[in-house]
């Protein structure tokens, strides 16, 4: 009854010392050293055993830890792709006047001053595009009176009134880009001029002009 007993006490006392992590010296199977020397072959079986088990256990938590991780990460990376659908196939209703609201498309056109083409400021030509809400859009600036056809694209969005002029790519530069919120001039068509983006911007853009006007397509509602 004894032996029983104390072969229950020491698998008992080596998993706590095995969770607790106790002390730093030199471990055999989660057991200080010093310790292990003194046990005998019954207690070291048992010692054995019981950090086996419990690496055993371990392992399988990791393993079900790191499956949930991956099937969450995949679910939302299905639950973005869903919502980029949506979203595009949205736009592109806007466009036709199948859904949004007055307001949810713009006409923007760019001109004036210069850009950032890799060396030195320099001209560009004019560029006009339209862009709907929730569109995050590349647009292509080419340099004027060159030969080499040097571009710089630039990315601008607009969301719920917040046109977005240079945030960089996947919005990574947002803080610096040039923000003109809606308000009814752009009814008409509003012009911002003179406008400088500079500290870590794509364009820096120096003394450009900036036009924004609704485009009232069919099927809107006011």
């Amino acid at each position: 009854m004894w032996s029983i007993n104390k072969a229950a006490l020491t698998v008992v006392m080596i998993a706590v010392m095995v969770s607790a992590g106790v002390a730093c010296t030199p471990r055999i199977y989660g057991i200080p050293q010093d310790q292990w020397v003194m046990m005998d072959a019954q207690e070291r079986d048992n010692a054995k055993r019981a950090y086996q088990e419990r690496q055993k256990m371990l392992e399988q938590q990791r393993l079900e830890a790191e499956q949930r991780r991956r099937e969450e990460a995949e679910r939302q990376r299905l639950i973005a792709e869903q919502r980029a659908e949506e979203q595009r196939r949205y736009i592109e209703d806007i466009y036709a006047g199948r859904a949004g609201v007055y307001g949810d498309l713009v006409r923007v056109s760019v001109q004036g001053g210069s850009m950032d083409f890799g060396d030195k400021q320099r001209h560009y030509q004019p560029l006009t595009f339209r862009i709907a809400n929730g569109e995050s859009k590349a647009v292509t600036f080419e340099r004027s009176g060159e030969r080499s056809h040097a571009t710089r694209i630039i990315w601008v969005v607009y969301r719920d009134g917040n046109l977005l002029f240079d945030v960089g790519e996947q919005e990574s530069k947002k803080k610096y880009a040039k923000r003109l919120i809606y308000d009814s001039s752009w009814d008409r068509g509003r012009t911002y001029s003179n406008i400088t983006i500079s500290g870590h911007s794509v364009s820096e853009a120096r003394g450009i002009n900036i036009t924004v006007q609704v485009v009232p397509l069919p099927g809107y509602r006011r």
